[in-house]
């Protein structure tokens, strides 16, 4: 016990108590195989601490690491917050660890109540974000895939076709980035899927055909599909499962820029967009690193840049670093300077899609 001080009353002198703060701790990058230790350590923390204090020590335990391993923690940690609180634990969480604990916490209460509570889970992610309540329904996409179809063999196109039509549903969705864009998350890298059945798993190849689901869909849904492909080819490295060689990460994503290429022209834009929301990701967000990736990806002009712009955005929102984001604009000129610019101050994100530049 440590001494918090003394206070006098009268002639009496009253010593107040007061737990010790808990020594701080560091955590070692993702490890899958330690998910259940370091799920008990958060739910010990919430329990001792409360879920508030527990959530702020974790983003001092996780601030070295990569934005994909303090996601992975967010997740972790959000799960233990909902075996702890519930619902209650929701007006902990925010935008740190890229949304991870509002991503496992909404999945976990669609679990527990069923698609039923979509509406009222989106009410939430409302009064809780306001304006910025997207990547809040991101997460009901996924907790709305793992509830239609969790099991250990992964999902099938009729869950994701289901999933999507509950997504529909939902006022003020925006495909892109939100309840649609977290059901594609979830079907190609199992996120929710890998804590709640205790295992590190993606989607593989289906019948040999890289574009499904993608090309499976309305034409409609497709864009926003395809955007979500990078992710899954060449972060998650699906494409290492299509070849007995062992790729780099730039071959990897020759051949994810390969595969945009061959698109119709609205895809192709957010097939490209999709790899710089990728590469910033394997870079670990270092500027150079993710516009080496867009420059093995294309050295068409056009979309070069649309892989640059969004990862520009990307790092600006994540790191909030101005100059780090246009950084990944180096060497553009003209138009595509401006073009690239106004997305890494962010006038360009997944809300707003800027027109194409004349090049």
């Amino acid at each position: 016990m440590g001494v918090l001080g003394l206070v006098l009353l009268g002639s009496a002198a009253i010593i107040i108590h007061r737990k010790s703060s808990p020594a701080p701790y560091h955590l070692a990058a993702y490890n899958f195989n330690d998910q259940q230790a370091d799920l008990q350590k958060f739910e010990k923390e919430i329990q001792t601490l409360g879920g508030e204090r527990a959530y702020n020590r974790l983003y001092d335990a996780v601030s070295n690491l990569s934005a994909d391993d303090q996601h992975e923690y967010g997740h972790l940690f959000g799960d233990a917050l909902y075996k702890e609180e519930g619902l209650n634990g929701i007006g902990v969480c925010d935008s740190r660890f890229s949304y991870g604990c509002f991503h496992q916490m909404l999945s976990d209460a669609l679990i527990t109540y069923g698609t039923s509570a979509v509406p009222m889970l989106d009410q939430k992610c409302k009064q809780i974000l306001k304006g910025a309540y997207l990547s809040c329904q991101h997460g009901l996409g996924h907790g709305i895939m793992v509830t239609i179809g969790l099991n250990k063999q992964g999902y099938d196109e009729a869950h994701l076709k289901q999933a999507l039509a509950y997504c529909a549903q939902l006022p003020d969705d925006q495909p892109l980035g939100g309840c649609d864009g977290g059901v594609y998350m979830e079907y190609n890298l199992h996120t929710v899927a890998n804590v709640e059945l205790e295992q590190n798993d993606i989607r593989r190849i289906e019948q040999g055909n890289m574009y499904l689901p993608c090309n499976d869909l309305e034409l409609a849904q497709q864009t926003a599909c395809y955007f979500w492909m990078p992710q899954w080819w060449a972060l998650a490295g699906a494409l290492r499962y299509n070849t007995t060689q062992s790729l780099s990460d730039n071959q990897l994503y020759k051949s994810t820029g390969s595969l945009c290429q061959s698109l119709a022209s609205a895809s192709r834009r957010t097939c490209f967009e999709g790899i710089g929301y990728a590469a910033i990701s394997t870079a670990k967000l270092d500027p150079a690193r993710t516009l080496g990736l867009c420059n093995a990806a294309s050295s068409n002009e056009l979309n070069n840049l649309y892989c640059r712009a969004f990862a520009a955005s990307m790092i600006a929102s994540v790191t909030g670093s101005g100059p780090d984001a246009l950084a990944v604009c180096h060497g553009l000129t003209g138009n595509g300077k401006t073009f690239c610019a106004q997305y890494a101050n962010q006038q360009g994100n997944f809300f707003t899609s800027l027109p194409d530049p004349v090049l």
